[in-house]
């Protein structure tokens, strides 16, 4: 759940976990091609060159990183099947679950919520309570990672991310469920059930919503 990095698509993982192709094997132009007009749906753009171009092996480019195309090439694929609107709207309902939940374990929010975006929520660390140790113990225990903050924000703010993979709703569901055990566990007074309770809330008014 961390803003970075992020748990991959298994179609994603699977693209990659492919057999390598070499930077001047014939099928690489076929892969470029395909993913660069990928990308020109993903950006909007009628712009012959966009995003991955190429280069020599003196411009740093080797057999193993040129494979990654293959992985970029399936996020691209996945993004244009899903539709950028209906992914922005899908980071959106996530984003907002994941912060009702929050909100509702009564964990303070960093910054304004009018210019919060949908992906991440950064999240005021409790009095008392060792963010790092909170970290630690969700990744250990429960294999779920948030991010920590940088300069005068490290040690003061959590970021939990809602996006790519894990902007769905058991993801969201299993990090506020674990997220109440490890802050009771740290000492601090959460409701049981407050915080899974809250999204549920919102996925139930996204459906009235979808239903009408």
């Amino acid at each position: 759940m961390g803003p970075g990095p992020i748990n991959a698509d298994p179609r994603v993982l699977r693209a990659m976990a492919a057999q390598l192709v070499g930077q001047y094997d014939p099928a690489m132009t076929g892969y470029m091609t395909e993913t660069q007009a990928f990308y020109r749906t993903v950006f909007g753009t009628t712009n012959e060159h966009t995003l991955l171009v190429d280069g020599t092996a003196r411009a740093g480019i080797e057999a193993a990183l040129v494979s990654l195309i293959d992985g970029a090439r399936e996020c691209a694929r996945l993004l244009v099947d899903e539709g950028l609107p209906e992914a922005v709207e899908r980071h959106r309902r996530h984003g907002a679950a994941m912060l009702a939940g929050v909100q509702a374990l009564g964990l303070d929010t960093f910054g304004d919520l009018g210019h919060k975006m949908n992906n991440v929520v950064a999240v005021v660390i409790p009095d008392g309570v060792n963010g790092d140790s909170v970290r630690g113990a969700l990744l250990n225990d429960f294999g779920i990672e948030i991010g920590t903050s940088f300069g005068p924000l490290h040690g003061k703010v959590w970021r939990i991310g809602t996006m790519g993979y894990n902007a769905r709703q058991y993801t969201v569901l299993t990090t506020l469920a674990a997220l109440e055990q490890v802050l009771r566990r740290a000492g601090t007074s959460v409701v049981g059930g407050s915080g899974v309770g809250a999204a549920y809330d919102v996925y139930a008014d996204n459906a009235r919503q979808d239903a009408l």
